[in-house]
């Protein structure tokens, strides 16, 4: 699949999370997310990034609103201070599970452009669109920096081990990412102002067309199909907005 085709795919994701759908619509769209990263052979990274970093966020916001939005179908109260009531309603659960598929949704529509586009054929693509080189590089340095923050952080754990310190155990391992999450996180900024300048010196801004030492072949059904699914996704957005006023 081109990159533009996920880019595509992505940005539509992103315009349905956003929009007022109901909670089945909701469901639908993130079965399209798991299908979409079944075909291109990325679930197992979906997965785990949804374990880590999806779910927990979505089971909070679920909870937060099942006992703390109000509703007239109360399944069990409990007032743990005078003055402060906390009650599950049917209307809170149903509220809660929206806000949490649509979180689901939005971070599935974000993995696409993370997880199935490299930055390189990110830059092909964007660069295709004639957008600005400086929004290019921004946009592909934000791509890459996870990536790199993860090379680093396995370099700091293989030096960790090599100097004699000891991460058997899971409370080790946690001490020693959070002593070493700072500078990781400076040595990414850094990495990343020192390609800046080194793009800038080589004529990032100069005029002209891009040359690649790779190229990804495109099809016209892969245009019609993405441009297709934009739309779609931009009426459906349009209509739900519709319908919620």
């Amino acid at each position: 699949m081109h990159p533009k085709t996920w880019f595509i795919f992505g940005l539509s994701g992103l315009l349905l999370s956003f929009a007022p759908l109901p909670i089945g619509a909701r469901g639908v769209l993130l079965v399209a997310f798991v299908m979409i990263f079944v075909f291109a052979g990325a679930f197992t990274q979906f997965l785990r990034f949804s374990l880590v970093g999806l779910l927990p966020v979505a089971l909070v916001a679920w909870t937060i609103q099942a006992v703390s939005y109000r509703g007239q179908t109360i399944y069990t109260s409990w007032e743990p201070v005078p003055g402060i009531l906390f009650s599950v309603t049917a209307e809170g659960l149903t509220f809660g599970g929206q806000m949490a598929l649509q979180i689901l949704c939005f971070g599935a529509s974000c993995s696409l452009l993370s997880l199935l586009i490299s930055p390189l054929g990110l830059r092909s693509a964007l660069t295709s669109w004639h957008l600005p080189p400086r929004l290019v590089y921004l946009l592909c340095a934000s791509l890459n920096a996870p990536r790199q923050l993860g090379f680093y952080a396995d370099l700091a754990k293989e030096t960790g081990r090599a100097r004699g310190l000891a991460d058997s155990k899971l409370t080790h391992r946690i001490w020693l990412r959070m002593r070493t999450a700072s500078a990781l996180f400076n040595l990414v900024l850094l990495d990343q102002e020192v390609r800046g300048r080194s793009l800038a010196d080589r004529g990032l801004d100069q005029k002209g067309p891009r040359i690649y030492l790779t190229t990804t072949p495109d099809s016209t059904w892969q245009i019609l199909i993405r441009w297709s699914v934009l739309g779609a996704s931009a009426l459906l957005s349009l209509a739900s907005y519709g319908v919620a006023l």
